[in-house]
């Protein structure tokens, strides 16, 4: 799927994609879902447990914040804390109203001062405070059903596209509902049925494969919260969605920095990427990568 670009340009076969769909075994189910699960004992422990990075200066992105909020998405009670401000004047945590998070366009001084005025949301304090918390996927079950999803939008597989969306999303809900047991029944399969006949939410509301995409893309990027999963990045570049907003003049670079040491220890390998890419000497994060090309 991350080579999606391709599929126009005959570059790559995808009738591969479906032969492993109609052939190979594939996950049935959201404990079937490849992930690292974390014990309380020493060295297994959730690796942001205790961490001290989260301290008063870490915030949650407002668009990010706002994305959940205009889906009316019952996840946001578990990835983000009420505000200082929501919480003293007593509303629920499932009052969409009670989270807000900090411009991350905005210079930090003037958010850090919107966070001392007690308007911006943190992390949920589960994520440092919970030895086991959830686990890491590594591919989920729910990432797998949007996989798929796509893939019958754009004609690789023949599938119903919408069915496999409201699996992926489902399954999503029902991750949170087995690892998030203090906010389970914000996330229970009744949630999820409403949460899908919302009208941005609603599959059958997009008219357009390019809408189809979009919400597909959405859907996988608001259940990657704090799964260490770099997904949403390449999603970005090959589809344009989801969005991100940041300061103006600032471009998002198409992939990472080669480190110092690969220029030390494998100088010919990474000499020659770059030459066939870019041209000899033109190691730029902001030049196009060859898989979006």
């Amino acid at each position: 799927m991350t080579l999606s670009p391709k599929s126009e340009s005959g570059e790559i076969d995808f009738s591969e994609f479906n032969t492993i769909f109609t052939n190979s075994p594939l996950m049935e189910s959201e404990a079937e879902s490849g992930q690292l699960v974390f014990l309380d004992q020493q060295n297994n422990r959730y690796p942001d447990f205790n961490s001290s990075g989260f301290s008063s200066g870490m915030y949650i992105d407002s668009t990010f914040i706002q994305r959940l909020q205009v889906r009316k998405d019952p996840r946001l009670f578990i990835y983000c804390t009420q505000t200082k401000s929501a919480k003293e004047a007593g509303k629920a945590i499932d009052d969409f109203s009670s989270y807000e998070g900090g411009d991350p366009a905005a210079p930090y001084a003037e958010v850090n001062q919107k966070a001392t005025q007690g308007n911006v949301s943190k992390v949920n304090d589960r994520y440092h405070r919970d030895p086991v918390n959830e686990p890491y996927k590594l591919l989920g079950y729910s990432e797998q059903q949007l996989i798929l999803a796509e893939a019958a939008v754009r004609g690789w597989i023949s599938a119903d596209a919408e069915m496999l969306y409201k699996d992926g999303v489902k399954a999503s809900f029902k991750f949170y509902e087995m690892y998030s047991e203090e906010y389970s029944s914000y996330v229970d399969a009744e949630a999820a049925m409403m949460y899908l006949s919302e009208p941005m939410n609603d599959f059958s509301k997009a008219m357009s494969d390019t809408d189809k995409i979009e919400l597909i893309v959405m859907q996988k990027y608001l259940q990657s919260f704090f799964q260490m999963q770099w997904t949403s990045f390449y999603d970005h570049h090959r589809t344009g969605f989801p969005s991100f907003r940041r300061p103006t003049g600032v471009e998002i670079p198409y992939r990472w920095i080669y480190p110092q040491s690969e220029y030390n220890y494998n100088a010919d390998n990474v000499t020659s990427a770059i030459t066939k890419q870019f041209g000899a000497g033109n190691d730029n994060i902001h030049q196009m990568t060859w898989w979006i090309k």
